[in-house]
């Protein structure tokens, strides 16, 4: 049922059990309980009081106190565990009365958001020819959230690439909203990543992204490749 006064601190229960034991014992019906549940509550409680705060004051306080104190406890929270189940299972019973009980109500659903789509991707080249792609996502803390990541390359050393090797190629999948690629051809110019977030059986919309590396006179691709440049693709 979720956290009420009974799962919480000895503190908790020495005062939330004294307001739920004076409102059961008034009216028990009206939470789906006998006299006799109020009345056996109403002892247990009674013994729980004395026994924590012999246990607590300093000049009492021993290991026998204590022992004595946690076998009243445990015997409390039975019973009120007991006595919540037969509230939470009479249907007249109203959420606002076992709030006012102490216990807990369990809240409507939360609803999963919705997996957003990938955007504001950056691009690093390391000297290794190692690309890192590092984004951002709309509901990107959503628990167990992972990222599907592609590429498809256009163009190497210029030259247009056609056929199957033109192909969107998966790449892997990664847990953060960042990704290393280390399979990037040598010469590669241009190239299209897609990124799509995926959550269990939900799966958000793809986001792609151009990739186009400028070269200075003189050098090679990709170990030396510089001015990178990105934009979103349409």
């Amino acid at each position: 049922m979720g956290r009420s006064f009974f799962g919480r601190t000895d503190a908790d229960l020495r005062f939330g059990s004294v307001a739920f034991a004076n409102q059961i014992s008034d009216s028990p019906e009206s939470f789906g309980l006998s006299p006799s549940d109020a009345a056996a509550y109403q002892s247990l409680s009674d013994i729980y009081i004395a026994s924590y705060e012999v246990a607590n004051a300093p000049g009492t306080r021993t290991k026998g106190t204590v022992i004595a104190k946690n076998d009243a406890r445990a015997a409390l929270r039975a019973m009120a565990s007991t006595l919540a189940r037969k509230i939470n299972g009479t249907a007249t019973v109203t959420d606002a009365q076992k709030i006012g009980l102490g216990l807990s109500v369990p809240g409507a659903p939360t609803a999963v958001a919705e997996l957003g789509k990938p955007d504001q991707c950056s691009f690093a080249l390391e000297v290794s020819g190692a690309l890192r792609l590092k984004w951002k996502c709309v509901n990107a803390r959503a628990t167990g959230t992972v990222y599907l990541v592609s590429r498809q390359i256009e163009s190497i050393a210029g030259e247009r690439v056609t056929g199957a090797d033109r192909e969107m190629k998966f790449l892997g999948i990664s847990r953060k909203r960042r990704f290393v690629d280390l399979t990037l051809p040598a010469g590669t110019s241009q190239m299209v990543y897609q990124i799509q977030a995926v959550r269990s059986t939900a799966v958000g919309e793809a986001a792609t992204f151009n990739v186009t590396f400028g070269v200075r006179a003189g050098q090679s691709l990709p170990r030396q490749m510089v001015d990178a440049t990105q934009k979103l693709a349409a």
